[in-house]
């Protein structure tokens, strides 16, 4: 703000201390306006959430809907799903605040029950996102700030690449809607997909095979759901997950050859107890999409056990600095209150979670730039500025 206050103190000057003609002082306070005007520009953030990632030229759309299998009865499962999507929106059209994710329900409620259940799980879980002293009003002004999607606006014409996401064991269904919000904004339609066990008489999954395959099925319904869809480009599928959700994103790539890209979040393949799991899940599969790796590396529990199952290209982006969970919103949010708890600065800095998180986004784009758009320069730029585009964080590697 420097420069801006040196512009005013010579505007005060030439006004007090000189007798310059009107012209040149009109000249001068309309230079300031617009001077001033650019700075706010510059300075203002589109969406607080964001920090410094950079909007695409699209506007955002988010919808809540259930598809089902075709079975009918007992038999018939329903699949919650969150899309965000490139919308069609007036320049006027008002935006969400964050807190109205939890607030929207589908169009059509498949099963009132599960939607009454995953609600109620996502409230929960969205509403206790800081842990010290002020973590109530850090929430509430968390819950009205403004975010980029638009709920229900029209889908833009495409069609638009595909990318589902596979969420964590348990995770609630807006645990990344900044990246989501981001992808949108650059032309991609994501489709994120609700977990829940067998039946909500057991709804929680554990970490084993059986578990994760109900969210495998469950994937296949969302993928056949929208591969008939006029907005989608069905030959420009990507899949990401975060935690055991990449672990289950590989599953689906290895028996959907059509997937064309797949990207870990930290992902439960990269730990010791994850890799008989994983191996047992493939069953004697093999993954030909490229796989984009992000994750804490070098890690006490990494293990790379899982890459003899991978036939792609793979890219592993380490970040030798972070927690499990600033692969998701939450470092976001803690940036944004300035807050966040204890332990995790015992690992790394509130700045270093923040560059962890945005530039995880940037990564993620890039890669699927590349090959669900054929974008080679993105691929190039990935590899070549990966530490420049981290705040010198992450390291890279080109596997195996």
């Amino acid at each position: 703000m420097r420069w801006h206050h040196q512009t005013k103190l010579r505007i005060k000057n030439e006004i007090h201390g000189s007798m310059r003609s009107k012209t040149r002082l009109t000249c001068l306070v309309f230079a300031t306006v617009l001077m001033t005007s650019a700075l706010a520009a510059q300075t203002t953030p589109t969406y607080p959430l964001w920090h410094d990632l950079e909007p695409g030229k699209h506007a955002v759309g988010f919808q809540l809907l259930h598809v089902a299998t075709a079975a009918e009865g007992e038999k018939r499962r329903a699949v919650r799903i969150g899309l965000w999507y490139p919308a069609s929106a007036p320049p006027d059209s008002q935006t969400m605040v964050h807190g109205n994710y939890v607030e929207i329900s589908p169009s059509a409620t498949l099963d009132p029950k599960l939607e009454t259940f995953l609600n109620e799980s996502d409230r929960e879980s969205q509403g206790r996102q800081f842990f010290d002293a002020n973590a109530d009003r850090h929430q509430e002004s968390l819950e009205n700030t403004n975010v980029a999607a638009i709920h229900n606006a029209k889908i833009d014409s495409g069609p638009y690449p595909l990318v589902l996401h596979s969420l964590g064991r348990n995770g609630n269904l807006f645990q990344h809607t900044i990246l989501w919000e981001y992808l949108a904004s650059h032309g991609f339609v994501v489709a994120t997909v609700a977990q829940h066990g067998k039946s909500l008489d057991d709804p929680w999954m554990d970490f084993d095979v059986d578990d994760l395959k109900i969210q495998l099925d469950d994937l296949r319904i969302t993928l056949d759901h929208f591969r008939s869809q006029s907005f989608v480009d069905s030959s420009k599928i990507g899949v990401m997950g975060h935690s055991s959700g990449a672990v289950v994103g590989l599953w689906l790539a290895a028996e959907q050859p059509d997937v064309k890209a797949v990207v870990g979040l930290d992902g439960s393949i990269n730990r010791r107890e994850g890799k008989e799991v994983f191996k047992a899940g493939l069953e004697k599969k093999t993954v030909a999409a490229p796989f984009l790796n992000i994750c804490r590396w070098p890690h006490d529990e990494y293990d790379d056990g899982f890459m003899r199952h991978l036939k792609g290209d793979i890219v592993r982006i380490g970040f030798e600095k972070g927690i499990h969970f600033d692969f998701q919103n939450w470092p976001a949010y803690q940036a944004f209150a300035q807050a966040t708890e204890p332990s995790s600065l015992a690992v790394r800095s509130l700045d270093e979670a923040k560059n962890l998180f945005v530039a995880t986004a940037r990564f993620t784009r890039l890669f699927l730039n590349q090959h669900l758009l054929d974008d080679a320069e993105a691929g190039a730029r990935l590899r070549d500025k990966t530490v420049e585009l981290s705040s010198g964080q992450a390291s890279i590697q080109i596997l195996p």
